[in-house]
Order: structure tokens, then sequence, then C-alpha cells
């Protein structure tokens, strides 16, 4: 229940965001920005180069900016970027909390009112908000998709939905986005009469 309250309070929070006119997360001249942020629509334009350090190692550099040399993987995106450091505000570590977010507190307090308004009423008046709640989702949805099938550059990101790139699977985050996956999946639970854990493998 806390995840749902957690995910309804961040989109309500993007929400907002998108009626700003201009997406907060969508270029890099923001305040939360770093150096070394580039958008991808403008990482081709980037001049980068390769310098080797010996006969087996080769790490490519590019110039981002003001900075004359930046290591590829140093170069950050706007929506990494707006999220760790706008929307969660990451801190250096435990010790520092930081201050309250009032933005994101109030869109919780948002989340928790239509909440309560869901199931003021009772079972009954529970029942018919359901629904809505279940099948506005999926009208939103079709609307978004047409949406966004007809934007430039559609095509591009279809097929990189479809085709598989096996080599991304060398990399240690997407071995972690599995990881916790999975870990959801365990707590997820099952029909009464199966094995919790056979069902997992």
């Amino acid at each position: 229940q806390t995840f749902f309250f957690f995910s309804s309070h961040s989109i309500t929070c993007d929400f907002f965001q998108v009626y700003t006119g201009k997406l907060p997360w969508g270029s890099c001249d923001n305040w939360w920005n770093t150096a070394t942020c580039v958008s991808p629509y403008a990482r081709s334009d980037l001049e980068c180069w390769e310098e080797s350090f010996n006969t087996t190692a080769n790490q490519s550099f590019c110039r981002v900016g003001n900075l004359s040399r930046v290591h590829v993987l140093n170069i950050t995106d706007p929506v990494k970027e707006f999220w760790e450091k706008r929307a969660l505000q990451i801190s250096e570590g435990i010790d520092h909390p930081g201050t309250v977010r009032w933005d994101l507190a109030l869109t919780l307090l948002v989340a928790w009112i239509l909440c309560y308004f869901c199931i003021w009423k009772g079972v009954k008046w529970t029942g018919k908000v359901v629904y809505f709640t279940a099948l506005f989702p999926y009208l939103l949805m079709f609307i978004l998709f047409i949406r966004g099938v007809t934007l430039p550059g559609a095509m591009t990101g279809i097929r990189y939905y479809l085709i598989p790139d096996i080599d991304k699977l060398k990399d240690i985050t997407v071995g972690g986005g599995s990881v916790a996956g999975v870990l959801v999946l365990c707590t997820c639970p099952g029909l009464p009469h199966r094995s919790g854990f056979l069902q997992q493998i």
C-alpha cells in the first residue's frame, strides 16, 4: 500500500510538472543540472576522441560545454539528473537528511485525500470507484499510445523496443534491475495451495 501511495504522489507531482510549459527533464539548462549533463538528442553533436593508455585499453573522452575533457561514462542524462537532483534531491549520505520537500509533501497529501474520498462511503461506493479507476488508465494509455506513434522518431523507438540489444546484458545495471524485479515478484502472494518458492522458479 505504501508503494501505491508513493506511485500516486509521484504521478501527481509529474502531472503538475508537465503543465509548466517546458518539461524540466527534457533539457540541461535547469538549476539542478551539472556541467556534464548532455541531452540524448545532442550527444551525436559532441566532439569525442579515444585515448590509448596501453596496448589493450582505450578510453573515450568528449568536449562538453566549457569542459574540454570529460570521460564518456561521466556524461549524465537530464532525466537522471532531474530524478536524483530535483525530484528526490539525494543528499551525500544518511547523516545529511536534508529538509522537508513541500512540493512532494503536498502531492502526497493529495494522494491520501484522493484515497480517502475513494473509500469514505464504504464498500458499495468503492466498487463503483473501481469501475473508473480500472478502466480510465486504459483509456489514457490508448490516447498516449496514439500520440506516441504519431511523434517524429517513433519508429526508431519502436525498433529499439522490439529488437533486443544482447550487449546490454553485460551491463551491471541491467542485471541489477532484473534482480530487483525478481525480489518484487518474490513478495507477491501466490495461490494458497502452491509453494511460493517453486512458483518463483
